[in-house]
Order: structure tokens, then C-alpha cells, then sequence
């Protein structure tokens, strides 16, 4: 208080509260500590002997290229050990603060100034059903009006929010539609399971249709449903397999004609 000739306190005989300035001071305080400690975490990672690549990633993103992705990665810089955790988007954006992973691969955008967000693309979602459901009798995308009545088998959420479930459950709301019932049970995987049993249905994004569970994929009317895959790591770090990973995500996109979200950060890639 006396450095900055400011009252920051309200002392009163058996308790003490922050001012209104005291309560600006101390919540960028705690800010510059925080950004702080992770420089330091962040420094040491960055300096450590050990030849070590941690990726984070979303179930969900597992059959969007990310095995080509890795086996890409290790191929291009065989001089690191890759690693790779499957961690909900929230706790990757801890992990990479604390220096457990270099990027992660999540669906939900999040924002932190410490953390570099990279939309990747925006996968298109679609209804997966049972051999039998009426849907698989006619051949026009389906209108997300049109499962209100269903009921929809999502993953059950093990993070924080936002997380793939709250997508799809924003999509409804934002169309202004009553939300259908909705069953979480385990992972996307296992929800495909339960589709193929008659329990329901599900929305998944489109690599997704690489499962032959015994389900028909559907189309959406809607253009705008879509997943997007985002990849996330730390603001300032300039190291060379994080401009590999893009080169190699760009390059096996081009190869099979996916339109992708170009990047600033590669000068020379084109979509």
C-alpha cells in the first residue's frame, strides 16, 4: 500500500476485506505469478536434455488422420521419442502450461493468452443409426429437427466443459430446438456400440464412418454442423516439429482433397 500510495484493504476490528483496488491489484498479481511460474516450467522443458515430443489429443480425433499424423512425426524426426495421452481439451491446455505435452489436438476452442490456438479444418458431422431405423429408407440428408424425438448416445464428458457432448447440445439450443434425450456412456467408440444395438443414435463427426459397426452414417442438411479439429500449443515456443506437425497435417490433407483453415505460421502452404 505504501509502494503504490493506494489503500487496498478495509481493516476492521475482526476481519479485513480487499477495496475495490485491492481486488484489481490482487487479481493481476496472482496473473503475472501464474504466467510467471509457467515461463519458468516452460523454460526448463524447453532446455532439457531429454529428446522427448508429448502430444495430447480428444478421442474424438483419433480417426482424423491422427495415427498418420504420428507415424509422420516419428518418421521426420526420429532423433525424438513421440508420446501420446489422450486428455480432454481443458486438460491439455494445463498440461501443455506445465509442460507435460508440446501440442495437443482438441475439438473446443479455448482461450488463453499463454496458448496458441490452430484450426485445423471443421470435420462435417453425421447421424449414425441401426441397420433397421426408418432413416436408412430414404436417401436426403436428415434435419437436426428431425431427431428431437430420438435419443442421441454421446460420450460421457470427463472433463471440464466446453467438451464434444456441450457441442452438440449447443447446436439445438442455438437453433432453438428442444434438446432430445440424451445418453452419455463412455466414448464415442462405445456409443457406436450401443447405435448398433438399437439403443439409440448418434452425431459424429465423419472420419467416425471408418467404424463398420453395424450402424448407417447419415448425412446432415445443415453445412454448418461440423467438429472442428484444433491443434493448441504454447504461445512462444518456436520448436521445429511443431512447423513439422503442420507441413505433415497440410501435406496428407492435400493428398486426399480436404479443404483446410491455412495457417500464417507456414508461409509457403496453400489449401
Amino acid at each position: 500500500e505504501e509502494e503504490i500510495d493506494t489503500k487496498l484493504f478495509h481493516r476492521k476490528s475482526r476481519s479485513i476485506e480487499l477495496t475495490e483496488a485491492g481486488v484489481f491489484f490482487y487479481k493481476h498479481a496472482k496473473n503475472i505469478l501464474q504466467i510467471s511460474e509457467e515461463a519458468k516450467l516452460m523454460t526448463r522443458r524447453i532446455g532439457s536434455p531429454k529428446k522427448e515430443f508429448k502430444l495430447g489429443f480428444v478421442g474424438s480425433t483419433l480417426f482424423g488422420y491422427l495415427t498418420q499424423i504420428i507415424c509422420g512425426i516419428r518418421l521426420a524426426h526420429p532423433e525424438f521419442k513421440i508420446l501420446i495421452e489422450e486428455m480432454g481439451t481443458p486438460t491439455q491446455i494445463d498440461a501443455l502450461k506445465s509442460g507435460i505435452i508440446e501440442v495437443g489436438f482438441g475439438r473446443m476452442p479455448i482461450e488463453d493468452p499463454t496458448i496458441t490456438n490452430i484450426v485445423l479444418r471443421r470435420e462435417p458431422l453425421v447421424v449414425a443409426t441401426p441397420l433397421n431405423h426408418p432413416f436408412c429408407q430414404r436417401e436426403t440428408p436428415i434435419k437436426l429437427s428431425e431427431l428431437i424425438e430420438e435419443t442421441i448416445i454421446l460420450s460421457r464428458v470427463k472433463d471440464r466443459s466446453p467438451s464434444y457432448s456441450s457441442l452438440i447440445i449447443d447446436a439445438f439450443k442455438q437453433r432453438r430446438l428442444p434438446l432430445p434425450a440424451m445418453r452419455e456412456e463412455g466414448d464415442l467408440q462405445f456409443a457406436l456400440g450401443l447405435v448398433a444395438a438399437g439403443e439409440g443414435i448418434s452425431i459424429v463427426p465423419t472420419s467416425y464412418q471408418k467404424i463398420k459397426f453395424n450402424v448407417i452414417y447419415h448425412p446432415l442438411e445443415d453445412p454448418t454442423l461440423a467438429a472442428a479439429i484444433i491443434m493448441n500449443f504454447r504461445k512462444d515456443d518456436h520448436s521445429p516439429l511443431i512447423e513439422s506437425l503442420l507441413k505433415i497435417i497440410y501435406g496428407l490433407y492435400e493428398k486426399d482433397g480436404i479443404y483446410y483453415e491455412k495457417s500464417t505460421l507456414l508461409a509457403g502452404s496453400s489449401a
